[in-house]
């Protein structure tokens, strides 16, 4: 059964959503403060009752075409830097772009990217004053499927 998303279904999704108003603690059955569960029924709204059932099929079926997807560009990957190489010339140097053209896709370009990263835990150990002046915090809203268990464990009702 393959799952219809609604016409109605926004384009883009806001990257961070405004809170919903959140009831008193009492109202919502836990603390209603930072950091607390506040549990929804999909079963009070139409549309978040078919979004909630679609859930599950389509993350399925994005998992699995993630997968493929991973498969056949790792592979792209592989065989044109085969092809690409340093070829016979033992001092050549592999190309940092490499395009694959033809009919049997859309024209693709390779390119090797070379970049910097920071060693966050050793900096944090090593130098915490610094690691302090230049840390940001940062956060978004993740969605997950999770047990019964996992709600009982947040506060949340089973």
């Amino acid at each position: 059964m393959s799952a219809q998303i609604p016409a109605q279904m926004p384009a883009q999704v806001p990257a961070q959503p405004p809170a919903p108003a959140v009831p008193s603690g009492e109202e919502a059955g836990v603390d209603a403060g930072a950091g607390s569960l506040f549990v929804i029924d999909s079963a009070s709204d139409e549309r978040l009752a078919q979004l909630h059932a679609q859930y599950a099929e389509l993350k399925a079926q994005a998992d699995e075409a993630a997968k493929r997807y991973k498969a056949c560009t790792d592979a792209i990957k592989l065989e044109l830097q085969q092809r690409a190489g340093p070829g016979h010339d033992a001092g050549a140097a592999q190309p940092r772009r490499i395009a694959l053209t033809g009919v049997a896709g859309p024209s693709l370009s390779l390119a090797y990217v070379e970049r910097w990263t920071i060693d966050s835990r050793k900096l944090k150990a090593e130098d915490p004053v610094t690691y302090v002046r230049y840390a940001r915090k940062g956060g978004a809203w993740t969605l997950k499927a999770v047990s019964a268990d996992e709600h009982a464990a947040d506060g949340g009702e089973q």
